[in-house]
């Protein structure tokens, strides 16, 4: 790779790195707000016998937003739930192959979810759609998380990718 382009794709995957550390850091503030929330809601039931209806719907909306912008976080700190019983036990350079088809494979998987994702998000947006309680929330920003979520878990497939081949460069079949 050339020099110029070499860097510019450095560059690019640290950004892509910031980005996915800055949804985890939005996820956690989901994840903050869905405990208060339903906290809130748990008091309000049992001690005040004064239940907020609109605590489950909003929790839902919220926690469907901590998923999906969790995925690109939890794949930058390569932190996914993985059955590893027989993983551990191939050799690195079996381990290396299996990793890259893994995020090959993921990453398939996430061009269609952004695609459809994406129609749904713009029918929702185009169309106003809202939610059919007495609240009406507005539905559009909460699909919009689908393909925005998978957008970013994508990218970050990619850049785990390229960390591992640049890893797998700078040690040789030594380490991952």
């Amino acid at each position: 790779m050339s020099g110029r382009i070499g860097k510019a794709i450095r560059v690019s995957f640290i950004w892509i790195d910031k980005g996915s550390v800055f949804l985890g850091y939005i996820s956690a503030f989901c994840a903050i707000s869905l405990t208060l929330i339903v906290f809130i809601s748990v008091i309000a039931r049992y001690a005040f016998n004064r239940p907020l209806a609109w605590s489950d719907e909003v929790s839902a909306y919220i926690f469907l937003s901590h998923c999906l912008l969790a995925l690109a976080y939890a794949t930058y700190k390569e932190a996914h739930v993985s059955a590893e019983m027989l993983y551990v036990h191939f050799p690195r350079r079996i381990q290396f192959v299996i990793s890259l088809i893994g995020y090959t494979i993921a990453l398939m998987c996430t061009v269609v979810i952004i695609y459809y994702g994406s129609i749904l998000f713009i029918q929702y947006f185009v169309h106003h759609w809202r939610s059919d309680t007495e609240y009406a929330i507005i539905l559009w920003p909460f699909i919009m998380m689908v393909p925005l979520g998978f957008l970013m878990f994508g990218l970050q497939c990619l850049s785990r990718m390229h960390a591992l081949i640049a890893r797998r460069r700078r040690n040789g079949h030594q380490t991952m």
